[in-house]
């Protein structure tokens, strides 16, 4: 009885281990299949425009509740301020999955995590100047290398 339960006891820790959190970079990347690719990035890309969305609505919310905010902000600033930062439309899924999978091909970004790469291929595709394209990589680099440098390192 003993012996049952210390076996049951070890499969269910194994099985709750591979359960245990991926992390979304490089090397998980290149595990999954181009459908499962298509698939995960067009959820992120459409619960990114969700939260959008109901941030800007709430944003708009408080401007219009606040006085303060009324009094410090024109409605066309705090518009400016409350608009997405994450722009995903008009760029087919097949585009993003092209440019994550050149993305992870440079070994240099293998720790990136996922949403920092997709990002990355978003500003690229929809024509950031390279400079600003080379400094966040860079930066993206560092931070993945080291979280201090990250820190005092901001582009």
């Amino acid at each position: 009885m003993k012996l049952a339960l210390l076996c049951l006891l070890l499969l269910s820790s194994s099985a709750f281990a591979q359960n245990a959190r991926t992390v979304e970079d490089g090397p998980w990347w290149r595990g999954l299949t181009r459908d499962f690719k298509l698939g995960y990035i067009s959820g992120y890309a459409r619960g990114t425009e969700l939260a959008n969305i109901a941030n800007t609505a709430g944003c708009l919310t408080l401007w219009s509740a606040s006085k303060a905010i009324k009094t410090a902000y024109s409605l066309e600033q705090w518009k400016t301020l409350c608009l997405p930062v994450s722009d995903f439309d008009g760029v087919k899924m097949s585009q993003f999955l092209d440019g994550v999978d050149a993305f992870y091909s440079d070994f240099r970004n293998q720790q990136i995590e996922f949403g920092s790469a997709l990002e990355y291929v978003r500003d690229e595709i929809k024509g950031k100047p390279r400079a600003d394209l080379d400094a966040n990589l860079s930066h993206l680099r560092r931070c993945y290398a080291d979280m201090a440098a990250c820190v005092a390192d901001k582009p």
